[in-house]
C-alpha cells in the first residue's frame, strides 16, 4: 500500500520529473522545511523549466506520477497562468507545478540543493532563491518564514538576494530591498 505522506509524494514527483528530464526545483513550505524550520503546509509547490509549449509532456508525467490537473484544459491553463493546479491522488495533498521560463528562474533552478527523501534525491531551491520568493510574495506568513529563513541561514549569499531583488523591484515596482534591510534589522536585534 503507497504512503500517504508528503515525503512519499515528493519522492515520487522528483522521481517523474527525473526520469522526463524536467528540471525542477521544490518551492515555498515543503522547501522551508528543508531549509528552516517544521511547519505545517498542506501542499507541495514546485516550479519545472519549460515553456507553456511544454506543457502536454508534463500533465502526462504529472498524470502517470499519480498527480491529476485540476483544471477541465490544463493545457489551456498552463498556457495562459503558467500553472497547473493538482490533486495528488494517493495523498489528497495541492501540488502546485509552476512552469519556469525567465532568467531568474532558470538561475534558481541551476542553483537547487538535493537532499534525500524516502530514499530519492529531491531537488530544493537553495535558501537564497527561497528568501527571494518570500520577500516577493510577502503575505503574512510569508514574512514570518523570511524572518525564521534569515535565523536559520545566517551565512546565505545575501549580495545575490540583493541582486535579484533589484531585478523585481524594476519590474514590480516594489522597495524589495527595504523589505531585506528591515527584516535583517529585526532578526539581529532579537
Amino acid at each position: 500500500m503507497p504512503s500517504s505522506s508528503p515525503g512519499s509524494l515528493l519522492a515520487r514527483l522528483a522521481q517523474a520529473l527525473d526520469e522526463a528530464g524536467f528540471r525542477y526545483a521544490v518551492t515555498g513550505g515543503q522547501a522551508l522545511l528543508l531549509h528552516s524550520r517544521p511547519r505545517t503546509t498542506l501542499d507541495v509547490d514546485v516550479t519545472v523549466a519549460g515553456y507553456p509549449e511544454d506543457a502536454g509532456r508534463l500533465v502526462e508525467t504529472l498524470r502517470a506520477a499519480g498527480i491529476i490537473p485540476l483544471p477541465d484544459d490544463p493545457l489551456a491553463f498552463a498556457h495562459r497562468h503558467y500553472v497547473i493546479p493538482c490533486l495528488d491522488g494517493a495523498t489528497g495533498l495541492r501540488v502546485d507545478v509552476t512552469i519556469g521560463f525567465t532568467p531568474y528562474e532558470m538561475e534558481a533552478l541551476a542553483r537547487a540543493v538535493t537532499a534525500p527523501v524516502m530514499g530519492c534525491p529531491v531537488h530544493y531551491l537553495a535558501p537564497e532563491d527561497l528568501l527571494v520568493h518570500k520577500l516577493v510574495a510577502w503575505r503574512p506568513q510569508d514574512r514570518v518564514d523570511a524572518q525564521e529563513l534569515l535565523r536559520a541561514q545566517p551565512h546565505m549569499d545575501l549580495a545575490y538576494v540583493r541582486r535579484w531583488l533589484r531585478e523585481f523591484e524594476k519590474a514590480l515596482g516594489t522597495r524589495l530591498r527595504a523589505r531585506l534591510n528591515r527584516l535583517l534589522r529585526d532578526t539581529r536585534s532579537s
